[in-house]
């Protein structure tokens, strides 16, 4: 339906379970807690772009985490929705 959005958007794999050896090295490659899980980076109405962090609903659910919130408030800091 929105071709030029769906050309940019990406999905960040931070989350899921992982072999600690894997953790390490993808640490080690950058990986950062509290990264949102999709970014759009097309900016609109005075933002520079999107980040979208998915939870799940009940029974899954699981609350933002203080990891997720602080990168979402330095995201939002920074001009972006």
């Amino acid at each position: 339906r929105y071709p030029a959005a769906a050309k940019l958007i990406f999905h960040v794999p931070n989350g899921g379970h992982r072999h600690k050896l894997v953790a390490i090295k993808l640490k080690e490659q950058g990986v950062k807690a509290g990264v949102p899980d999709l970014v759009l980076p097309m900016a609109r109405g005075g933002y520079f772009g999107l980040y979208i962090e998915f939870k799940a609903r009940a029974p899954y659910d699981a609350a933002v985490s203080p990891a997720q919130d602080a990168y979402l408030q330095a995201l939002t800091d920074q001009g972006y929705l």
